[in-house]
């Protein structure tokens, strides 16, 4: 189907889809109307992906673990943490409002940024926006709650340490000088207080370590508590340990470990070859974090991505944790190797050895204490927090009507489509035929012409004589020049004018075929053959005698032949019927009487054409004998009434004839405005 013959279709069809349109835009926007109008504000916040506590310092890398508000972060993390229901009902309860105030709250983060969209929806603007604005305040206080509680947890902690080893310290001063005063010995030598110096470094590294080693513990183990049981089965599982490749890792890691232990008490951290050990251990440690991460990912575990990071976190602090014991074990080794150094010196040498060591690292451990100390101190009484907001919420934009908007668009696309739809079903159980296309495909026959409907032929039916300029008349004399090349190659005379059904315009047709044909300068005889309801003569202003006269009456058909005001063209009425139950005749036998032929076969002498207008197919059986009398036949179909159906039943009953249909006659056919419009001013113009 061609775009012209969419537009045709829909075209015929207007009514139909104006109709299925409307009523389905009515439906649409009594829906939409209906909607109550809802608000919806919108405020942004941006959040630090990295802790601003402990992200540092490296002298205590996994404290910050420890924390679940604090450490790394990313912006998924906070997403979720704002979607929290404890996060939406503190400020729900905070601005007193009912749980049905809030339609709904969207959290989106933006991509590549650190910053979160909050909108909340609520039935009035003035609630979206209090809402908007309440959470990232929600969210922000605890957070700084949080890292409140926890850097006073740790201060606290680390107070207790400081406290202890406070004790510990003015013990071993105490102690260190009563033996000096004893007077026994008093200073070491160079030598033994080198190997003093190493010892306390070893010994300080060592517990640095075992205090990083004991904080990742408590960071695995708090991570761990997130997971489900099967997750903590793979974490916690011996394979890490049981692992060739980790073995092998820990075993150069552990060598590595110790040749840096040695170097580090006599060499500068920028030495080149501490520098190198460094590197190399670093390597290490990244090989190990990652055959850990294969390790737990062969496990094929389906998992969010929340999750995953969770994961994520454990494998490396796992990674830690057993680089922190390879470490511990090495410089254990160191310590033992050094003390070893120290343990030939004489007694009391040895005592005031163990004695400064004592103190010494003490003193450095408290050191270190110290500093963590005044950090969390600093930490607690700032109130700094992790974010903060960029975008407060101004005003609440009514959602709802963008949604109205869309559903109105919707409606109308919706309409549309159901509208074409129902055009193109009625189409589909339509067989009625409108076009020459039509006519092909349904009947399988060629179109003489398309007369065009035009109420001036109801009103001046000799048309093509009193209209000559006229569309119509046009169309006719079209009509005849098809007409006259196939009658001419055949070498036809009778033709018969006939129709499906009633009322298509088939006594019009032969009137003005007649007409036309007359006009071209042939002489042509005009018979109305359809003596149930002859018209033919109404329109010549006639008496109605002429073909039952000849039958019933024996009256002489050449005096019963009329001239009509076209020239050439004669008319021969069908006469009166006699219609009693006593009477003899029948109508549809008439044409069967052998006068009939022998006044057919006299007219054929007379004239160069004879049409004959018969009664329709389907009425009556007449045309079936008057058809039989012809050398061919013309079918006309009323363009938009006829049904495909009706007309595949007579052209049945004319097939079985044996006489040739010419083609299809269009009547009443339905062109555009536009096209009129041409026509009209083409035809006016040329009279004028």
């Amino acid at each position: 189907m061609e775009i012209r013959d969419i537009l045709n279709t829909v075209y015929r069809r207007w009514l139909v889809f104006v109709v299925c349109f409307v009523v389905v835009m009515v439906i649409f926007m009594f829906f939409i109307t209906s909607r109550k109008s809802y608000y919806a504000a919108s405020s942004k916040i941006m959040v630090k992906t990295q802790s601003s506590v402990f992200s540092t310092y490296e002298q205590l890398p996994h404290l910050a673990e420890m924390a679940s508000m604090e450490g790394y972060r990313n912006i998924q993390t906070q997403t979720e943490v704002l979607r929290s229901s404890e996060i939406y009902a503190t400020a729900v309860e905070e601005l007193g409002f009912n749980s049905g105030d809030i339609l709904g709250i969207k959290v989106t983060p933006i991509p590549d940024s650190d910053v979160i969209t909050i909108t909340a929806t609520a039935k009035t603007p003035e609630k979206a926006v209090k809402m908007a604005n309440k959470l990232p305040e929600v969210y922000l206080r605890v957070i700084r709650d949080s890292q409140r509680d926890e850097a006073k947890e740790s201060r606290v902690f680390i107070e207790e340490q400081m406290k202890k080893i406070t004790g510990e310290l003015h013990e071993a001063e105490e102690e260190l000088k009563a033996f000096k005063e004893s007077g026994n010995i008093t200073d070491l030598e160079a030598e033994s207080q080198e190997k003093v110096s190493r010892l306390v470094s070893f010994e300080t590294q060592l517990n640095q370590r075992q205090v990083d080693l004991d904080a990742t513990r408590s960071s695995v183990k708090e991570l761990e508590s997130q997971l489900t049981k099967e997750e903590k089965e793979i974490v916690q599982s011996t394979v890490f340990a049981e692992n060739p490749i980790v073995m092998d890792l820990k075993r150069k890691l552990s060598t590595l470990e110790i040749e840096y232990a040695r170097l580090s008490p006599n060499l500068s951290e920028r030495h080149p070859k501490v520098t190198e050990i460094k590197a190399q251990i670093k390597k290490i440690e990244e090989q190990l974090k990652g055959t850990t991460k294969e390790i737990v990912e062969s496990r094929n575990m389906a998992q969010n991505p929340i999750r995953s990071r969770l994961l994520d976190k454990i494998i490396g602090a796992k990674s830690d944790e057993m680089a922190l014991e390879t470490q511990i074990g090495s410089l254990r080794n160191v310590v033992a190797q050094a003390r070893s150094e120290l343990s030939a010196l004489p007694a009391d040498e040895m005592r005031l050895v163990r004695l400064t060591r004592n103190r010494d690292l003490l003193a450095k451990l408290y050191e270190a204490l110290e500093e963590k100390y005044q950090d969390f101190r600093v930490t607690e009484k700032t109130q700094k927090v992790s974010g903060r907001i960029i975008e407060r919420a101004r005003g609440g934009y009514d959602v709802s009507r963008a949604k109205k908007f869309s559903g109105i668009l919707t409606g109308m696309a919706i309409a549309l489509i159901f509208g074409l739809g129902m055009v193109f079903l009625l189409e589909y159980l339509d067989d009625t035929i409108y076009t020459p296309s039509d006519v092909e495909k349904g009947l399988q026959l060629p179109t003489l012409g398309q007369i065009p409907f035009d109420k001036l032929l109801t009103e001046h039916v000799l048309h093509c004589q009193e209209k000559p300029n006229s569309p119509s008349a046009e169309a006719f004399r079209s009509m005849r020049n098809r007409l006259r090349y196939l009658v001419s190659e055949q070498q036809m005379k009778v033709l018969v004018v006939t129709s499906s059904t009633v009322e298509e315009g088939k006594s019009v047709i032969s009137l003005n075929t007649a007409i036309t044909l007359a006009q071209f300068g042939r002489k042509v005889l005009l018979i109305d053959g359809d003596l149930r309801r002859p018209t033919l003569h109404r329109y010549f202003k006639f008496e109605n005698k002429g073909l039952t006269n000849v039958v019933v009456d024996g009256d002489d058909a050449a005096k019963l032949i009329l001239d009509t005001p076209v020239v050439d063209l004669s008319f021969l009425p069908s006469g009166p019927l006699p219609l009693l139950e006593s009477s003899p005749f029948v109508a549809s036998e008439l044409f069967e009487d052998p006068r009939i032929t022998d006044v057919l076969n006299m007219f054929k002498k007379l004239f160069d054409f004879i049409i004959i207008d018969s009664p329709p197919v389907l009425a009556v059986t007449d045309p079936l004998s008057i058809a039989g009398k012809s050398d061919g036949i013309i079918f006309v179909i009323d363009s938009g009434v006829t049904r495909l159906s009706d007309a595949l039943d007579a052209r049945e009953e004319l097939d079985a004839l044996g006489k040739p249909i010419l083609g299809v006659v269009l009547n009443k056919v339905t062109y555009t405005k536009a096209y009129y419009r041409y026509l009209y001013y083409y035809y006016e113009s040329r009279e004028g």
